[in-house]
């Protein structure tokens, strides 16, 4: 089994890596070298847009009873 080379920090949660800088169990220099290991997944993201504008209304009606 691989070891994780962000030291547990990856499958960490935001909140809880905020909670314990606010604490002083880590500091923000721990933090950033223990993150700077992860990779940027930035070229794995795929782009999308959403549209608010209402659909139309091409669909056919269906019948209830």
């Amino acid at each position: 089994m691989k070891k994780d080379p962000s030291g547990g920090m990856a499958t960490t949660d935001k909140r809880t890596l905020s909670r314990m800088l606010m604490r002083g169990e880590i500091t923000a220099a721990e933090l950033k070298a223990g993150l700077k290991t992860l990779p940027d997944l930035k070229a794995e993201a795929n782009f999308f847009e959403v549209s608010w504008e209402k659909p139309d209304d091409d669909l056919p009606e269906r019948e209830t009873e």
